[in-house]
C-alpha cells in the first residue's frame, strides 16, 4: 500500500532570531564578563607566587679564516669534536 497523500511533510522551524541571541547573553551577561576577569586574576595571582626561572642555551663555534678558505669548506673541516676541543683549549673560554 502507498501513501499519495499530497499534503507535503512540514520540516521544523530551525531558525534562530537575533531577538533571541539577544536574549541569551542579557541573561548570563554577568557570567560572560566576571568568568573571564576572576580566570585573569586567578592566572595572574598564581604567576606572581611562582618563582621566576629563566633557563637558555647557547651554541658556540669558533670560527677561524685561513687564506683562500670559503665559509662552507671551513664549516665542512670542523666536527663537532673539533669544536669543542679547540674551544676548551681557547685561552678565552667562557667569562
Amino acid at each position: 500500500m502507498q501513501n499519495n497523500d499530497p499534503t507535503p511533510i512540514s520540516q521544523p522551524d530551525y531558525e534562530i532570531s537575533l531577538l533571541d541571541i539577544l536574549v541569551v547573553l542579557s541573561e548570563n551577561i554577568k557570567l560572560l564578563v566576571i568568568g573571564p576577569i576572576l580566570i585573569a586574576a586567578a592566572a595572574y595571582g598564581i604567576a606572581t607566587l611562582l618563582p621566576k626561572t629563566y633557563e637558555s642555551t647557547a651554541w658556540l663555534r669558533p670560527v677561524v679564516f685561513q687564506a683562500g678558505q670559503s665559509g662552507q669548506s671551513l664549516v665542512a673541516n670542523f666536527t663537532s669534536q673539533d669544536t669543542f676541543r679547540a674551544f676548551l683549549q681557547s685561552s678565552e673560554g667562557v667569562k
